[in-house]
C-alpha cells in the first residue's frame, strides 16, 4: 500500500510543478479595438513629429482594475527612436495629469508594440483614462488606425503650445490599441504559499525516508 506521507509528498510537488512550471502572465483585456488575430490597418496612421509632439486615445474599464500593459500598432520613422507611452487621467474630456509614463522603442515596420507598466497602477470602473504616445527629441513615429470601425475621441498635443486638441464625432477613427490588467509575456513568481508547499512536501518525503531506514535497520 502507498504510505500516506508519500502521496501528502507527491502531491506538494506536483501542485508545485503547476503553479511554476513555464507559467507565464496571462493578461486579462480591459479594452481593444485590434482585429482578429491583432489587425489593424497599416496604411493610414497619425504621426507624431516636428507639428504634434503626442496622441492620446481614450478607454473607460468596466469595473476596479490596475494598469498593466498596453499594446499599440506602432512603427519608427526617423530620427532618435525614442518615445513614452503615457497613462492619463480625464480631464473634462482631455487627457489630464499623467499617471505613468514608460520609455519605449518602435520596430522599423509596422507592428504591435507591447509597453509593460512598472507602476502597475489602480483603475477605477466606469473612469475615463487616456492611452498617449509622446515622442522624444525629434523622434519620428506613426501610429496606426483600427479596422474594426472603432470611432471615439482623439486628442493631440500641439508641439508648438504644449496644449491638448481634442477630435470628437463619428467620423473619427479610433487608433489600434489594446489595454491589459497585466504585463504581456512576464514569467510569474510563485507566490509564498507555494513555496510553503514545496517545504511540506519535502518534510512529507524525508520523513518518509527516515522510517523506512528504520524499518529496514530492525
Amino acid at each position: 500500500m502507498v504510505n500516506r506521507e508519500v502521496i501528502l509528498g507527491i502531491s506538494a510537488f506536483a501542485c508545485l510543478f503547476v503553479s511554476t512550471h513555464g507559467s507565464a502572465a496571462q493578461a486579462g483585456v480591459i479594452y481593444s479595438n485590434l482585429g482578429g488575430g491583432d489587425s489593424f490597418n497599416s496604411t493610414s496612421w497619425r504621426g507624431v513629429s516636428n507639428l504634434i509632439d503626442a496622441y492620446a486615445s481614450p478607454f473607460t474599464p468596466a469595473t476596479d482594475t490596475q494598469f498593466g500593459s498596453a499594446e499599440v500598432a506602432f512603427s519608427h520613422g526617423t530620427n532618435t527612436n525614442s518615445y513614452l507611452l503615457e497613462l492619463m487621467q480625464d480631464d473634462a474630456g482631455a487627457p489630464g495629469v499623467v499617471i505613468e509614463s514608460i520609455p519605449f522603442t518602435g520596430e522599423s515596420t509596422p507592428s504591435i508594440t507591447v509597453v509593460n507598466s512598472i507602476l502597475t497602477p489602480a483603475l477605477t470602473g466606469g473612469d475615463q483614462y487616456w492611452v498617449g504616445i509622446r515622442r522624444v527629441g525629434s523622434a519620428v513615429g506613426l501610429w496606426y488606425l483600427n479596422d474594426t470601425g472603432d470611432s471615439s475621441d482623439v486628442a493631440s498635443l500641439s508641439a508648438a503650445t504644449g496644449t491638448w486638441t481634442v477630435f470628437t464625432g463619428t467620423a473619427i477613427t479610433q487608433h489600434a490599441f489594446r489595454v491589459n490588467d497585466s504585463p504581456v509575456g512576464e514569467t510569474v513568481i510563485p507566490e509564498p504559499s507555494t513555496f510553503a508547499l514545496l517545504s511540506i512536501g519535502a518534510l512529507a518525503l524525508v520523513g518518509y525516508g527516515c522510517r523506512r531506514k528504520r524499518r529496514k535497520a530492525a
